[in-house]
C-alpha cells in the first residue's frame, strides 16, 4: 500500500498478525531485501516493511534530506498504520535511522535490532560516502553497483550458485541516483555519537563479523546500556541474508526480551 507522509507516498508492506515488527532498509534497498525475515516473522508478528523516501516503489524526493527527516517519515507511518510501540529493525542506514527514530520518538518504539550500521562515521568512510555520492550522480548506478554489492558479502556468498548477489545487486542498479545521493548526504551529516546513551530500549546490535563496519557495531554495542552483541560468523554487510537463520534467531531474543520487559 501508499501512504501518504510528509508530501509523498511510502510504499509500505504489511503481512502478519501480532506484535509490531519494523523493517528498515540500508542505503540503495527496499523491502526486498527483507525477504528472509518477512518469510520467517509473518506467522506471529505484524511485519511492516517499508520503502524509504526515494527508494523501492515511495515516491522520489529532490529536496535535501536529513536523518531527523527520513525518522519522521517513519514515524509518520507508524501513527497512520495505529501501531503501538515496536520493535524496529535496521539494517545499516535503516539502522541509522532507527536510532533517530527511537530518540526522537521513544513511545513508539519497544526494542530495537541495530544491523551492520553507525553511530558515526569515520572521516575515511564519509570521504567513501561522497565519492559514492559523486560518481552515482555523474555515471549512475550501474557504475557502483559491483562495487557496493563486494563491500555487503563475503568472497564465499559472492561463489555460491545458490545466493542472493544477483537479486540484490538488482535493487541497488534499479535506485534513483538522486535518491542515494540524498540519503548519502543524510547519512555523511549525521550527529548520533554520545546522543545513543539516552536510548532506554532493549537493543541487540547484529553485525557481520567481516563487515568494514564491524568495529561501529562494537562501540554501539558498548554505548547504549541496554545493548546485547551479536556477531555472526561468514556474514559482511548484509548479514540479513548472508545469515538469515542466525540473524533471525537474534531478532526472537530481542522480541523475547522485549516481551520480558513488558511483563514486569
Amino acid at each position: 500500500m501508499l501512504i501518504p507522509v510528509r508530501g509523498v507516498r511510502l510504499n509500505v508492506e504489511v503481512t502478519g498478525v501480532g506484535s509490531p515488527l519494523v523493517l528498515l532498509h540500508g542505503l540503495g534497498g527496499e523491502v526486498g531485501h527483507w525477504a528472509p525475515q518477512i518469510e520467517a516473522f509473518r506467522a506471529g508478528h505484524q511485519v511492516v516493511a517499508l520503502d524509504l523516501r526515494g527508494f523501492g516503489r515511495s515516491d522520489r524526493t529532490r529536496g535535501a534530506m536529513s536523518l531527523a527527516d527520513f525518522a519522521d517519515d517513519v514515524a509518520d507511518v507508524l501513527v497512520a498504520l495505529g501501531l503501538g510501540p515496536s520493535v524496529v529493525v535496521g539494517a545499516s542506514m535503516g539502522g541509522i535511522i532507527s536510532q533517530e527514530l527511537v530518540l526522537r520518538r521513544p513511545e513508539l518504539v519497544a526494542g530495537l535490532v541495530l544491523a551492520d550500521t553507525t553511530s558515526d562515521l569515520s572521516e575515511g568512510h564519509r570521504q567513501q560516502n561522497e565519492a559514492l555520492r559523486t560518481v552515482a550522480l555523474d555515471q549512475g548506478m550501474d557504475a557502483i553497483a559491483p562495487a557496493l554489492v563486494r563491500g555487503c558479502f563475503t568472497r564465499a556468498t559472492m561463489d555460491a550458485a545458490d545466493s542472493p548477489v544477483a537479486e540484490f545487486e538488482r535493487g541497488i542498479r534499479a535506485t534513483d541516483p538522486w535518491s542515494f545521493a540524498i540519503g548519502i548526504r543524510a547519512i555523511v551529516g549525521m550527529d548520533l555519537g554520545p546522543r545513543i546513551a539516552d536510548i532506554r530500549v532493549p537493543t541487540a546490535v547484529v553485525w557481520g563479523v567481516e563487515d568494514a563496519l564491524a568495529a561501529d557495531c562494537e562501540v554501539i554495542a558498548a554505548t547504549i546500556p541496554q545493548a546485547e552483541r551479536h556477531p555472526l560468523a561468514a556474514a559482511g554487510h548484509a548479514a540479513n541474508l548472508e545469515q538469515p537463520g542466525a540473524f533471525n534467531a537474534a531478532v526472537r531474543a530481542l522480541v523475547a526480551r522485549v516481551a520480558a520487559t513488558e511483563a514486569r
